[in-house]
């Protein structure tokens, strides 16, 4: 899957059920000079086919949001890639249930690299997130704590 943003060519995913693609590239397309944003391990939904991916803002910044894919197994996980700010990733497994039609933004400044794959995470409702950016992670769980959260997206139906 692939989106643009201004002069830039994100692509995610791609494969077929025994092998996908491990890294996120970008290609600026001024300057035809391609550059891999991050890289996955194992048998992840970033490395699958038939993934959905979509451009979005949050607090005014770009983000992907990549959702679903095929390797092997169907899932219903969702990505979330901050791509503006290029640092150290790292990949966190929520272990709550997932409520309908909520974002899955986490940020962290940990500059560790976690990006083992959980094989149940495709079957459990869970959201497995990757960010590449440092953001004060108090202000956005403040912002967007879970039930006022869902009642906000509720009133907006």
């Amino acid at each position: 899957a692939g989106v643009t943003i201004g002069e830039s060519w994100f692509i995610v995913g791609g494969g077929d059920n025994r092998s996908g693609a491990s890294e996120t590239v970008v290609l600026n397309m001024s300057t035809l000079a391609w550059s891999v944003v991050t890289s996955v391990e194992g048998r992840v939904s970033l490395a699958s086919e038939g993934l959905s991916l979509v451009v979005g803002s949050c607090n005014g910044e770009d983000i992907l949001v990549s959702f679903g894919g095929y390797n092997g197994h169907y899932n219903n996980e969702v990505h979330v890639l901050k791509p503006s700010h290029k640092s150290i990733l790292q990949s966190k497994m929520i272990k709550t249930p997932v409520p309908e039609s909520v974002p899955a933004v986490h940020n962290s400044t940990n500059g560790t690299r976690d990006l083992e794959s959980d094989p149940d995470a495709r079957h459990s409702g869970r959201i497995r997130e990757i960010v590449v950016d440092n953001v004060d992670k108090e202000k956005i769980r403040s912002e967007l704590s879970g039930d006022r959260l869902i009642a906000t997206l509720k009133k907006e139906k």
